[in-house]
């Protein structure tokens, strides 16, 4: 996806965020309680809508992106799986309600 990112310069089409990432056993991960929501990134510039309102706004953002990207990234993943022999199975974005209630678990503000 980074490298798809740099070549289409999405960077200058649509910004760019830098959000905190660790190594959990050789994945990057940003769910993880020490790292933070990336939506208090978000909330700096929105102050004034609130935090869940910003949350619930980043969460719709979200999903377009992946409507956007999922078919293309579906694809990708499929065919990187194939060719190192693995098991390929689709799943759908999150939906709006599941990325609520993972950005409202305690320990994530």
């Amino acid at each position: 996806m980074e490298a798809y990112f740099t070549a289409k310069k999405l960077a200058v089409r649509i910004g760019s965020l830098e959000l905190p990432c660790r190594d959990v056993a050789g994945q990057l991960r940003q769910d993880a309680n020490d790292v933070g929501v990336p939506s208090r990134l978000i909330l700096e510039k929105t102050q004034l809508l609130g935090a869940q309102t910003t949350d619930s706004v980043s969460a719709m953002v979200l999903r377009l992106l992946a409507f956007m990207l999922d078919r293309q990234f579906q694809a990708i993943c499929e065919e990187v799986t194939t060719k190192y022999n693995g098991t390929f199975k689709a799943t759908a974005p999150k939906g709006h309600t599941r990325m609520m209630n993972k950005a409202s678990m305690p320990g994530r503000r």
